[in-house]
């Protein structure tokens, strides 16, 4: 199912209703004079959808990596239950760091666009036409 953000209401239920992530698979941005909307919706995807598996599946590497220089180079003597143990702590920690920089970027494209629906007066004139042509000397 496809996720259509077109107000700030379907935005801040976005962020607020958890379960919404188990039904749907994709965001739509569907926003008029809004010139980055592709790009904003490929990085609204990215950090909604992040699992941080790739940033634990590079720690993991660095770690492989570091364990296999140290063996080739007999820097430190391992057991093997501690190179198993670092390797382990690398994958945590590398899907956390993951976890919390796709949230970050989540909240940051969350008050651009939040701030994009209050600029401009664009979420009045969509929800509010009439309270929209008050504020504007219209009436």
């Amino acid at each position: 199912m496809e996720y259509v953000i077109d107000s700030i209401a379907s935005l801040e239920k976005l962020k607020r209703d958890k379960n919404l992530k188990l039904s749907i698979r994709k965001i739509k941005l569907e926003l008029k004079d809004f010139n980055s909307t592709a790009s904003y919706e490929s990085r609204m995807n990215r950090s909604y959808f992040a699992c941080g598996c790739q940033s634990g599946a590079i720690s993991v590497g660095l770690s492989l990596l570091f364990l296999t220089l140290n063996y080739s180079f007999g820097i430190f003597n391992f057991h093997w239950g501690f190179a198993v143990g670092i390797i382990f702590f690398a994958a945590l920690m590398g899907k956390a760091v993951g976890l919390i920089f796709s949230k970050l970027e989540f909240e940051s494209l969350y008050k651009k666009l939040y701030l994009k629906f209050l600029s401009d007066q664009y979420w009045l004139d969509q929800t509010y036409p009439f309270y929209a042509r008050i504020v504007s000397g219209m009436v």
